[in-house]
């Protein structure tokens, strides 16, 4: 197995010179990281995390807290999508990525502390409702820096990625609006979740830039011809009501609904979504924890990810 003399010997350079190519140091020049790479290729090298930490003060390693108490790891499919993002942009950047449930012990501490008091991480990501929870108080005394999944109300200077909730509650409503729907009403208001008031906040937004009224149906359906569901849940049960009212979708009742895991595209007729790009989100989120941690600052950024309308039957 190839070690850094043999790649620094094949390049024609010394050892430290191929450790700044390692570390994508600005001091090598495009000619000579050139050659290091083509011989690390060559030789087939994979460098210690451990030997580069040591050189760089760098473990290599970013921390992902995730919940994993048995009714919310398990109940919440998207976060595994996330999940997929941050593994991507975090090993694709030649780090490691180690996973830490809020709830393990180790030696009867939680497991987080024993990792964060070793100094075996460089960069911490993870829920929102984490951060804006006593727990975070265990955290933030370390010093590392931190991003948020999901929006931060009183965040501080903590980067958060969120998906533009605000904007995707936006553009169901205009979509509807552009296929001819005027008494629009939004299924699902939930205060209390902030993703879900951004959503309704959005739709009122533009109803109210076109001096349409907000509405709530009454018990037939009959002062309304469409309706944007919280999600595929909310759809369902919005279908279901239509097929007993005699309501056709889409001739009477446009449907439309955010997300489409796990029922959107199979229910019938299948609902028009508004696509969340999860996956997107977890890249974004390891990129912005890597940029935290190469360049040494804790200048916050408020990353939002683009929503986008995927059109099916449930609309004209």
């Amino acid at each position: 197995m190839a070690n850094i003399n043999d790649v620094a010997k094949k390049a024609g350079v010394g050892t430290t010179t191929v450790s700044r190519v390692l570390n994508d140091s600005p001091l090598v020049s495009e000619k000579t990281k050139e050659k290091v790479l083509d011989a690390i290729k060559e030789l087939n090298y994979y460098p210690s995390t451990f030997a580069r930490g040591l050189a760089g003060f760098s473990t290599y390693t970013i921390g992902l807290i995730m919940d994993n108490t048995m009714d919310k790891a398990y109940a919440n499919p998207f976060i595994y999508e996330v999940f997929r993002g941050i593994e991507k942009s975090i090993y694709e950047n030649g780090y490691n990525l180690m996973l830490l449930g809020i709830n393990t012990y180790q030696n009867n501490k939680l497991a987080v502390e024993n990792v964060l008091q070793a100094k075996s991480l460089d960069g911490l990501v993870l829920p929102a409702e984490l951060i804006m929870s006593d727990y975070f108080d265990k955290i933030k005394s370390y010093g590392l820096p931190v991003v948020s999944i999901g929006k931060l109300e009183n965040g501080g200077n903590i980067s958060n990625v969120d998906i533009d909730n605000f904007m995707a509650g936006y553009i169901a409503a205009k979509f509807l609006y552009e296929r001819g729907y005027r008494k629009v009403y939004f299924s699902g208001i939930d205060p209390i979740k902030m993703f879900a008031n951004d959503r309704y906040m959005g739709y009122k937004k533009f109803m109210q830039e076109k001096s349409l009224n907000i509405l709530t149906p009454d018990s037939s359906f009959n002062n309304i011809d469409s309706i944007i569901c919280i999600d595929n849940i909310n759809s369902y049960k919005v279908l279901q009501k239509c097929k007993k009212l005699n309501k056709k979708v889409p001739k009477d009742i446009g449907i439309i609904t955010f997300d489409n895991y796990p029922l959107a595209e199979y229910l019938e007729p299948p609902i028009t979504n508004v696509e969340i790009d999860l996956h997107e989100l977890g890249i974004r989120a390891g990129n912005e924890i890597l940029r935290l941690v190469k360049q040494e600052t804790y200048d916050a950024r408020d990353i939002r990810i683009p929503a986008s309308i995927n059109a099916r039957a449930s609309t004209k």
